[in-house]
């Protein structure tokens, strides 16, 4: 384990995505859920897992896929951006 509980599976992080776009189809099928105003560009982590898997570069990520929302790109940098914003020393 890594970062306080969080683990650190960096294999699994593509995993865990592939098996998302399997299970629910790819991000641009969907709107945005933040905006509702452009088709989602991303699968974006929640941030809501209690027990977040860890990635040595892309950081937090879950198992769970109802951790995951469709973004447009630009509110998916803008949430990256708050979270490292606020929680920055658990983030690369």
């Amino acid at each position: 384990m890594a970062h306080g509980g969080i683990r650190e599976i960096g294999s699994s992080y593509n995993a865990a995505h592939s098996r998302l776009e399997y299970d629910r189809g790819i991000a641009q099928a969907y709107m945005c859920e933040e905006c509702g105003d452009r088709v989602a560009r991303d699968w974006a982590y929640r941030h809501n897992d209690p027990s977040p898997s860890f990635h040595p570069v892309k950081g937090p990520y879950s198992l769970n896929q109802d951790c995951y929302r469709p973004l447009c790109r630009s509110c998916h940098s803008l949430g990256d951006w708050w979270i490292k914003k606020t929680f920055g020393a658990l983030l690369p």
